[in-house]
């Protein structure tokens, strides 16, 4: 009747020490990049909410390691994924240069919705369809922003929803990244919502 108190007691004080190794390895790291960023607020923020995530999330980085190839227990996956690491991998949708003069000017030749608005693409594996914020896709309007975007009126008529879509984002003043499925209610696939 003690055997399973114990088996909890024991993960338990598994689960803390791993956590307490973690802190050690991490922590000196974590702050010697914190005193580098000593004027940036917010990445100092986002660093310290990583940090914490990485604590919660230990075993997610004990399992993959126990998975690679070193220790001889299985493959890494075929996707190229970094496995756990890949959820603090950043997505730049626009980049535009500092050094260039003016404001961008974009021609939209083909307006659809998703090529006004972006998208989230989704990759299948093993038969069942994921997506990330790595998929995540811009749009002309992005492409633009603070700029002109140029369109052929009859062509942005032409197309389902894309008219609707860029009038809710005049008026919004929110390029909202959707599907075509999802605005016409087809898909009922959880996805992401930036």
């Amino acid at each position: 009747s003690e055997l399973p108190k114990w088996e909890r007691a024991l993960r338990r004080n598994i689960r803390k020490l791993e956590r307490e190794t973690a802190e050690t390895a991490i922590a000196q790291s974590v702050e010697e990049t914190k005193s580098e960023l000593d004027d940036l607020p917010s990445a100092i923020a986002h660093l310290e909410a990583m940090y914490q995530d990485l604590l919660e999330n230990i075993l997610l980085f004990t399992t993959f390691a126990a998975k690679s190839p070193e220790a001889g227990l299985g493959p890494l996956p075929k996707n190229g994924s970094l496995g756990p690491l890949a959820r603090y991998d950043i997505n730049v949708l626009i980049a535009h240069d500092v050094g260039d003069p003016g404001a961008p000017v974009v021609e939209e030749p083909h307006p659809t919705m998703s090529n006004l608005v972006g998208r989230v693409e989704q990759r299948a594996e093993t038969g069942i369809l994921t997506t990330s914020h790595m998929l995540i896709k811009p749009g002309a309007l992005h492409d633009a922003n603070g700029g002109f975007l140029i369109l052929d009126a009859n062509s942005l008529l032409r197309e389902p929803l894309a008219w609707d879509s860029r009038k809710r984002a005049l008026q919004q003043e929110e390029a909202k990244v959707e599907s075509l499925a999802q605005a016409l209610n087809l898909s009922t696939t959880v996805t992401l919502d930036p």
